[in-house]
Order: structure tokens, then C-alpha cells, then sequence
């Protein structure tokens, strides 16, 4: 089905005083439609930073991003803030839930932002919930959920406006292992039966196993990519 991410020599370059850190170093990465990987590494090693600077968060060093071949930076501020809004949804380990908003008006917020009406919002944002299997908390607010439910509400919040890819910085990060368990199966649900798009930050081996493609990271560079399981490509 086609690339829906590509990376060219993505580079970031920090520097602090007379310490310069190469966080991303010359990244090359494909990301086809329909795929579910895991990003792996030893704490440090560039893997949110590179999240970061996929997403169009931070600004590359050097190099570029395409999303359906169209360059991410290339073009203005609000053009690159206009595809983030567009192609890429987010899931974080802390959730992000705003505290004073029931389930269903977290979800809908970003689809209001985009300029969607809000009958039309509503509707996707409970067909949403209801994907992930809280349509019987609806109304409920942050507080009132369990861990597992608010990641939930996080996954229908990020997938409501169909991005073109979802990005996950340690999604069950905040989980017991058996809430863990469930999000990931969720997930690989919604990759199976509707060819969503996942790269995932992990620390947890058993996520990279469930994932078609697992990318091992060291000092900001890419080393491996291991596609299933035992098929290891340098």
C-alpha cells in the first residue's frame, strides 16, 4: 500500500555549552501503510527524540520527513502544525487527558479543533469509544476511569480522526502487566482489522514480539531491524 512515513537522513543535534549531543543520527527509515512497530533501546538512546522530530514536535538537524512522500518541513509553520493535525495521531504513557472533560468530550476535542462540526464529532468521537469497548463511559471523567480505561480513551482520542499513522511513546509505560496485556491487543486489533498504522516506543520485549517489525536504537542510530520473529536485518 505505500510508504505513509519516510525518514532521510534525519539528524538532531543538540548543543549545551561545550557538549554537543547527537540524539538522531542519519536516520534513514521506511514506514509502509498497515504496519506495527516497535522501537527499542537502552534509556538515552534517541528513541522519543526521534518520535519528536517524525511527528514535526521538534525540528530536525538535518534531513527530512515525508508523509505520503510530502515533505514535513519544507513548508511553513502552520502547513507542517496542519499535516500533524491531519496524519498523525499520538498516544503517551501519561495519557493526557484533560481532567475537567467527560471520555466523550476528550475524544471530540481534537476533531472540534480541525474545524469538524460538532454533531459530526460527537458521532465519531462515540463510534470511537465505542471501539475500544467504553461506550458505557461516556460521560465519565479522567478520574472515574481506571488506568486502562483512560489509555483507552487515549487510543480512541488518537484514532478519531483516522490519522495516516499513530505514534506511542511507551503506551503501557503506566499499566499493571495484565492492563498492559489488554492495550496491546488492542492495538494489534485495530492494526489487523483496519490496517492501522503503529510505531511504538518500548522498553517491554513482549511488545516488540507482537509487532511485525521491532527497530533496535543505540546512540541515536539505528542498528537492527528485525522483521517477525528470527529475521534479522542489518
Amino acid at each position: 500500500m505505500g510508504a505513509v512515513l519516510r525518514a532521510d537522513s534525519l539528524w538532531k543535534v543538540y548543543y549545551t555549552h561545550e557538549t554537543v549531543v547527537e540524539a538522531v543520527r542519519g536516520i534513514q527509515l521506511t514506514i509502509d501503510t498497515g504496519e506495527m512497530i516497535a522501537v527499542m533501546g537502552p534509556s538515552g538512546c534517541g528513541k522519543t527524540t526521534l518520535l519528536n522530530v517524525l511527528s514535526g514536535i521538534d525540528d530536525p538537524s538535518a534531513g527530512d520527513v515525508y508523509v505520503h512522500e510530502k515533505s514535513l518541513y519544507k513548508g511553513t509553520e502552520n502547513q507542517r502544525t496542519d499535516m500533524r493535525a491531519e496524519h498523525f495521531g499520538f498516544i503517551y504513557q501519561n495519557f493526557n487527558l484533560l481532567p475537567v472533560l467527560t471520555a466523550v468530550e476528550n475524544v471530540e476535542l481534537p476533531l472540534l479543533l480541525n474545524g469538524v462540526q460538532p454533531k459530526e464529532a460527537r458521532s465519531r468521537s462515540i463510534e470511537a469509544l465505542d471501539s475500544v469497548g467504553l461506550s458505557d463511559r461516556l460521560s465519565h471523567r479522567p478520574t472515574e476511569l481506571s488506568g486502562g480505561q483512560q489509555q483507552r480513551v487515549a487510543i480512541a482520542r488518537a484514532i478519531v480522526h483516522r490519522p495516516a499513522i499513530v505514534l506511542c511513546d511507551e503506551p503501557t509505560g503506566n499499566l499493571d502487566s495484565a492492563t498492559s496485556k489488554e492495550i496491546i491487543a488492542l492495538l494489534k486489533r485495530m492494526n489487523q482489522e483496519h490496517s492501522m498504522t503503529f510505531l511504538i516506543v518500548t522498553h517491554d520485549q513482549s511488545i516488540a514480539d507482537q509487532c511485525g517489525r521491532t527497530i533496535s536504537m543505540v546512540d541515536g542510530q539505528i542498528i537492527t531491524q528485525q522483521h517477525g520473529i528470527g529475521s534479522e536485518e542489518e
